[in-house]
């Protein structure tokens, strides 16, 4: 019996032992696996950096839809449509109704059709919304605001030349046709490689949109860590104009190559400007502008210059630019378009530049750099006391009342001579 025991005993070691083997060894297995998976996923600029959540584009209609589909299977394989990247279309219509309204992409309540064109309910919000529709007109206030509570952009295309001093906007993106009957002009944002005939649809504009919304959609899934002003740059900074500075005339930015853009890092995209205008009309110089507000934005910077600067196309410095004569104005780190009147002093013919700043610190921060089209001038006004001149939001208040009264006087004679 006793031998009979520690035999068993013995057995029931040995097992033991095994067992603990056993697992030491799948354990090591599955640690080396998920080791080699992140070096992997480091790796790989599709599968091992994309997003958590799917990335949402709404098209104004089915016109070119495929186009979009197809341009996202031609940079990132098949398999991403309907699952990481979701195409949605806002009715069937192969040749519309078409829509520039951008509220669409944040209509929760409607029905919209899916990659196979069945009807879904609306996935709203949905990051990226895409139109064919003409009569594109550049950003507005109310558009660029919805920046501040949606991760949204409106592709949209370039169908005809817009006023001169028409700046590259800060949410939309239009990119032009280098077709027959395509056009360039002041806000166009940049074309797309036509050359292959393979990767993009280049037969119409149209095409050239669709193609455009699938490039950037594919942007966005292979960098998750990007917002829509992080893709604009990039591909901006790829663009074949970027070291001679934007050219209206030919393109914006030029001929932007998705496979470049795809390979900078998050630090490697460069600064934009902001678009920035400025108004002389009531003898004060006004200032807006729309912050371009990519990953690497801390702030803006308005400096004045004594003459005009001619394209930079590095990023500046502090020094860079009071070695350049630079003044520095006024600053701002809101989220919003603003509207701005910082000086009072006398100005005579100066120059005046808007900067995007990656840094709180002056003295420490870069400065994107001075492109053709975002130098101020020469601009002028007397100068006045702060008291002289009735705050921005008092004269809108004095305006609005002006038009309501204007409206009441109206309605009344309206109502007086039936």
């Amino acid at each position: 019996m006793s031998e009979q025991a520690v035999n068993t005993g013995t057995n029931r070691t040995v097992s033991l032992a095994s067992i603990l083997k056993t697992v030491m060894r799948k354990t090591i297995t599955i640690i080396g696996i998920l080791v080699l998976s992140l070096i992997l996923g480091s790796c790989m600029p599709g599968f091992g950096s994309r997003a958590e959540a799917a990335i949402k584009v709404l098209s104004d209609s089915r016109h070119y839809f495929g186009s979009i589909i197809t341009t996202i299977n031609n940079l990132l394989g098949p398999g991403h449509v309907g699952t990481d990247i979701i195409v949605h279309s806002t009715n069937m219509g192969a040749n519309g109704p078409f829509s520039a309204d951008v509220n669409d992409a944040i209509n929760t309540s409607a029905t919209y059709y899916d990659e196979s064109g069945n009807p879904v309910p609306s996935q709203a919000p949905y990051e990226l919304f895409t139109t064919s529709a003409t009569l594109y007109s550049g950003d507005t206030v109310i558009e660029y605001n919805l920046t501040v509570s949606y991760d949204l952009a409106h592709n949209y295309s370039y169908s005809a030349v817009l006023p001169a001093g028409s700046l590259p906007p800060a949410f939309h993106i239009a990119p032009g046709w280098s077709g027959l009957g395509g056009v360039s002009g002041p806000g166009i944002e940049w074309t797309l490689d036509c050359s292959t005939g393979t990767v993009f649809d280049c037969s119409t504009l149209s095409g050239l949109v669709a193609s455009n919304a699938g490039l950037m959609a594919a942007l966005r899934y292979n960098h998750p860590t990007w917002n829509w002003f992080d893709v604009k740059a990039a591909l901006r900074q790829t663009g074949s104009n970027w070291a001679t500075g934007y050219d209206p005339n030919n393109y914006g930015f030029g001929q932007v190559d998705y496979f470049s853009a795809n390979a900078l890092s998050n630090n490697g995209i460069s600064l934009q400007p902001p678009p920035a205008t400025a108004d002389t009309s009531t003898g004060i110089i006004l200032f807006h502008i729309y912050p371009f507000k990519q990953t690497r934005r801390v702030k803006e910077v308005l400096f004045q210059f004594p003459s005009a600067l001619s394209l930079n196309s590095t990023e500046l410095t502090l020094s860079d630019l009071q070695a350049l004569g630079g003044t520095k104005i006024t600053e701002y780190s809101g989220v919003t378009d603003q509207t701005f009147q910082p000086i009072t002093a006398t100005v005579n013919n100066a120059y005046f530049i808007w900067f995007t700043a990656d840094n709180a610190n002056d003295s420490v921060a870069h400065y994107s750099r001075i492109d053709t089209y975002n130098v101020l001038g020469p601009l002028s006004q007397q100068g006045y006391s702060p008291a002289q001149t009735p705050a921005l939001s008092t004269l809108a208040s004095f305006l609005l009342m002006l038009v309501l009264g204007g409206i009441l006087l109206h309605s009344r004679k309206k109502r007086s001579n039936p």
